[in-house]
C-alpha cells in the first residue's frame, strides 16, 4: 500500500471525515482528496500533520497494514530519515543565515551610533553644551559642565586623570544639535538610510528624524502651493 492508501484506509476505519482532517492540517476541504491520491509523494511535514489528525504516530502510519512488506517499510523509513536529515541541514543553514544577518545588523547599528553620536558630541564639545561624567579608578565619579571639561571655564579644576568619560545631553540639547546636522544633505541621507534599514535604535533620534522629515514635507508642500498660486496669477498653466 502506498502512504496515501494507508491514510485513506485508517481514516475510513476510524470514521474520520475528509473535511475534519483538512481542518486539522490547515488546508481547504476541497483540496484534501488530492492527498489521498498522491501515492508516496507526500512531504514529511504533511505526513506528521496527517498522522496527528488521525490520532496515531508517524511510524504507525508508515507501517500500518504492511507487516508482510518489511522491505517496503524499510525503504519508506529510509526515505523519511533522508528527509529528516535534509530538513535538519536546512535548519542549520537557516540558523547560519540568521546569525549572519544578526551580526551584520549589530555591526550596522554600531556604525550608525558612531556616525551620528560622534558628530553630536563633537558639536557639544565645541560649543560647551551639556555635561561630562568622569570615571575614576580610585574615587567616585565626577559630573562637571562641558565648559569645565574643555578648559574654557577655569572656575573648577580637577587634577587626577580619569580613565573614562561620558557626555550627558538633555533631550532638548540633543534635538537642537541633531536637527542642525540634518540640514546637511549628506548627513540626512545617511541617517535616513540607517532609519530605513532599521539599525537606528535610539527612540529619541527616530522621533526627531520623523518630525524633521514631516516638517520638510510640509514646507515643500507649502512651497509647491505658492508656486502654483503665482503661476495662476501670471496666467501660466501649472505642469502636472
Amino acid at each position: 500500500m502506498t502512504i496515501a492508501e494507508k491514510i485513506k484506509a485508517i481514516r475510513e476505519i476510524r470514521k474520520i471525515k475528509q473535511s475534519d482532517i483538512a481542518r486539522a492540517i490547515g488546508i481547504e476541504p476541497t483540496n484534501y482528496p488530492r492527498i489521498e491520491k498522491k501515492g508516496d509523494n507526500i512531504s514529511y511535514e504533511l505526513l506528521i500533520k496527517i498522522a496527528g489528525a488521525l490520532g496515531i504516530s508517524l511510524l504507525e502510519l508508515i507501517t500500518w497494514g504492511d507487516e508482510d512488506q518489511a522491505g517496503s517499510n524499510n525503504s519508506l523509513i529510509s526515505q523519511l530519515k533522508a528527509r529528516v536529515n535534509e530538513l535538519e541541514d536546512r535548519v542549520k543553514d537557516k540558523d547560519k543565515i540568521i546569525h549572519s544577518l544578526e551580526t551584520e545588523a549589530s555591526y550596522m547599528s554600531h556604525i550608525a551610533d558612531i556616525y551620528i553620536w560622534d558628530r553630536i558630541y563633537d558639536i557639544a564639545m565645541n560649543r560647551d553644551i551639556g555635561e561630562v561624567i568622569l570615571e575614576y579608578k580610585t574615587r567616585s565619579s565626577l559630573r562637571i559642565p562641558m565648559a569645565v571639561y574643555t578648559g574654557r571655564d577655569k572656575s573648577m579644576t580637577f587634577s587626577e586623570k580619569s580613565y573614562a568619560y561620558d557626555i550627558i545631553l538633555t533631550d532638548e540639547q540633543t534635538e537642537q544639535i541633531f536637527t542642525e546636522l540634518l540640514d546637511d544633505n549628506t548627513f540626512l541621507k545617511w541617517t535616513e538610510y540607517f532609519y530605513l534599514s532599521d539599525v537606528l535604535k535610539s527612540e529619541l533620534l527616530i522621533k526627531i528624524l520623523e518630525n524633521y522629515s514631516n516638517s520638510i514635507r510640509m514646507q515643500l508642500h507649502k512651497e509647491s502651493r505658492e508656486r502654483r498660486r503665482k503661476w495662476a496669477e501670471e496666467g501660466f498653466e501649472p505642469p502636472e
